[in-house]
């Protein structure tokens, strides 16, 4: 099973990305969030996912960095 890193600013995608998505029917195991760069670095240490889907425009520090 995969994990996934859901990266955006704006709450309300974030979330819906989530909740319309069928993750475990895909193989995911563990569904992560965070709402800027700066936050998902810090989850991508502490977690290791597979996956990171991430926002190019956000605060603090943006999708490529």
């Amino acid at each position: 099973m995969y994990k996934i890193l859901i990266v955006d600013d704006e709450e309300l995608v974030r979330r819906s990305i989530i909740r319309i998505v069928d993750w475990k029917a895909l193989g995911f195991s563990e569904v992560y969030e965070a709402e800027n760069g700066a936050e998902a670095l810090q989850k991508a240490l502490e977690v290791s996912p597979d996956i990171v889907l991430t926002d190019i425009r956000m605060p603090f520090m943006d999708g490529l960095e």
